[in-house]
């Protein structure tokens, strides 16, 4: 369904809305390490307990990182569709995705009934 008007609207204002919060999630990860990084250099000896809890926060935050960064590569995705007006019809069947869908998902790119079935 190549959207138009105000729902087109809407949808371009989510996936810019997602976009921001996964761009600033990635953004708080970084930061958080370059301060880690700083504080380490002036930092006493850790206790082994200290390094294993950070080393454990290091690998929560590279997932957190390679999710946030696949999920800005299907809002750009997402994007794209929308400005060559393929924007919502699902990849299986072609029929068109539901607006909560793409309301709740706005980088779907199938319907539920298509997502159900390929997992």
């Amino acid at each position: 369904m190549a959207e138009t008007g105000d729902r087109q609207a809407e949808l371009r204002g989510i996936l810019d809305a997602r976009r921001q919060e996964a761009a600033e999630e990635i953004r708080q990860v970084v930061l958080r390490h370059r301060t880690a990084d700083v504080h380490a250099d002036t930092a006493r000896p850790s206790e082994w307990g200290d390094q294993v809890s950070q080393h454990i926060d290091d690998d929560l935050d590279a997932v957190i990182v390679q999710r946030k960064a696949e999920q800005l590569r299907r809002i750009d995705r997402a994007v794209l569709r929308l400005e060559s007006g393929r924007y919502g019809n699902c990849e299986g069947c072609g029929d068109p995705i539901g607006i909560e869908r793409l309301r709740l998902v706005p980088f779907a790119t199938y319907c539920i009934p298509c997502q159900e079935a390929s997992e």
